[in-house]
């Protein structure tokens, strides 16, 4: 592989102190060339990357601001169609702008890929964050990749959360059934042959419902053990466990509804159980409920 290959691709949203400390991290690693950020932000006078705050990022950094915040999958959209436009990059790696990669957490990745003649997705080994930003031995996973779906409940696990990061090298690995968002490296032509990432959920199940097209054509969902990166955890819906509640149980039965047809009736009786006896609070088991019923009533465009 040719030096400087990798397009880095973050959306963020109200949050440009986590991106330009990202920016900061990815300016050591070799293989990035291009720095694309897409803000979602509601904020549209944001002026936060340039030159003046960090000089380093001001000849490969692109900023563009989302005309309007159409979700998880559409902020995306937008940079890898510039990044396919507008640069030479080989590979994009989507990165959540609350991930601190350690060294040759992107070459570890672009490694992995080849392996496969770049006909997978690749995703990283992500630890919590816990005040620090450099792997040692006390560091513990969120998840090896990403983690198992269950589709008979529409519910996900992380793989080997919690596990001490030294017990990792001799665990018997298992490829997870979807790659975590917040560090994925595709090659570029996937995007030719699977298309873009799902716009209809806003938020949630997006990974899960483009891996499952990739993986109908041949894809494989692989880790790259050496790439390791630290992440602070979804800042999207910090301070809206409401919203919450919503799109994730909406997502849930739009996706039984794709892929599951069968397992919705239990799937819906599943989570209606869950909000009415698990759920806190009465405002957040509306919205739960309401999640649902918007899930069930949406109709799936027909390609």
């Amino acid at each position: 592989m040719g030096k400087h290959s990798i397009a880095a691709l973050i959306l963020t949203y109200n949050d440009s102190e986590l991106t330009e400390k990202l920016c900061s991290y990815l300016l050591q690693q070799n293989e990035v060339k291009y720095i694309v950020v897409v803000d979602n932000s509601d904020n549209s006078a944001i002026q936060v990357y340039n030159a003046g705050a960090i000089p380093q990022i001001a000849s490969i950094i692109t900023y563009i601001k989302a005309p309007v915040n159409n979700g998880y999958a559409a902020g995306n959209n937008i940079g890898i169609n510039h990044i396919l436009a507008n640069t030479d990059a080989e590979y994009i790696w989507i990165i959540n702008n609350d991930i601190i990669p350690q060294a040759n957490a992107a070459t570890s990745m672009v490694d992995a890929l080849k392996v496969y003649n770049n006909k997978a997705i690749c995703g990283s080994v992500l630890l919590y964050y816990e005040d620090k930003d450099i792997a040692d031995e006390t560091a513990r996973l969120q998840c090896y990749g990403g983690g198992l779906y269950y589709s008979f409940i529409s519910k996900s696990k992380l793989l080997f959360k919690n596990m001490p990061l030294p017990e990792l090298q001799n665990k018997e690995k298992r490829s997870p059934d979807f790659i975590m968002g917040a560090s994925m490296m595709v090659h570029k032509d996937i995007f030719t042959n699977v298309g873009l990432l799902p716009e209809e959920y806003f938020m949630y199940f997006e990974e899960l419902d483009w891996q499952t097209m990739a993986q109908k054509q041949g894809y494989r969902l692989i880790v790259a053990d050496g790439s390791l990166v630290f992440h602070m955890n979804s800042l999207s819906t910090r301070n809206n466990r409401h919203g919450f509640y919503y799109l994730l149980n909406r997502a849930a039965i739009m996706f039984t509804k794709k892929y599951y047809k069968l397992l919705l009736p239990g799937v819906l009786l599943f989570h209606i159980a869950e909000a009415i006896f698990l759920v806190p609070g009465r405002k957040s088991k509306w919205y739960t409920l309401k999640g649902l019923y918007n899930g069930l009533v949406y109709k799936q465009e027909r390609n």
